[in-house]
């Protein structure tokens, strides 16, 4: 069962803050789009703000739904994938938050879907969204002979004796700006033998900020502002995310 949680004013994120913020003056209702945990959506119902929030885990939202309800706040929900979801009116403001656009990894993906939400706002309304700020840092390990990076996360004792160890290896397509993640969850007993090793893999796309404004304005909107940070700091080398805000003009 998800767990929901309201945060004290004096606790909210400074990302939430920021979507709060833009949202706050924008007609209602406004629309998270791939609503993953509730927070964002909860946090502004909680300031009486019209909410929507799309997404395809119809467990998760019928619950994000019912805590709702039970506190009287205003969210309706949408069972659908975010890049491709009807709606049955114009939004005044969509947003896009945790970097989420980066899960499209091709420049035809990207542009359909900035197409769509496009045709989904109403003249003059926004949409919002953030990303990360490509890391070198970051990606220099990538760069080395073999391709791939190997990097532990954590190891947490389990119930009985053993250890549950979480390690990943990266790989970076620098032509496509791809990252894959391998990463491998492994329970070990107390003499050090194997219990179960589980799988995944998962891919995002980095982005640099002069490709994400040729996109926006190719697809028709009105760039706003584009901040480094939560708390509208410039855009600089340093900058850790880049937030975007844009407006679908008139005409």
């Amino acid at each position: 069962m998800p767990r929901f949680i309201i945060p004290h004013p004096d606790d909210v994120a400074d990302d939430v803050r920021c979507y709060y913020r833009h949202a706050r003056r924008m007609p209602e209702p406004v629309v998270e789009l791939g609503v993953a945990h509730g927070r964002y959506t909860l946090t502004l119902a909680d300031q009486q703000i019209r909410m929507v929030a799309v997404g395809e885990d119809a467990g998760l939202l019928q619950a994000l739904h019912a805590f709702a309800q039970e506190r009287h706040l205003p969210v309706e929900i949408l069972t659908a994938a975010w890049e491709t979801v009807r709606l049955p009116f114009r939004p005044g403001m969509l947003f896009l938050p945790e970097g989420r656009l980066a899960r499209l990894l091709t420049y035809e993906a990207i542009m359909r879907f900035l197409r769509h939400v496009h045709g989904l706002l109403q003249v003059g309304g926004k949409f919002m969204f953030d990303l990360p700020l490509p890391d070198m840092h970051a990606i220099a390990p990538y760069l080395l002979p073999t391709g791939q990076t190997l990097i532990w996360r954590k190891s947490t004792p389990l119930d009985g004796g053993g250890v549950r160890h979480v390690w990943e290896r990266r790989a970076y397509d620098v032509v496509a700006q791809i990252e894959t993640r391998h990463i491998v969850e492994e329970e070990v007993d107390a003499e050090g033998f194997t219990r179960t090793r589980r799988h995944r893999m998962e891919q995002r796309g980095w982005f640099w900020p002069r490709e994400v404004r040729a996109m926006l304005e190719a697809t028709g909107f009105f760039i706003e502002a584009v901040y480094g940070g939560f708390n509208d700091e410039p855009l600089t080398d340093a900058s850790p995310v880049q937030v975007w805000v844009v407006r679908k003009p008139a005409g």
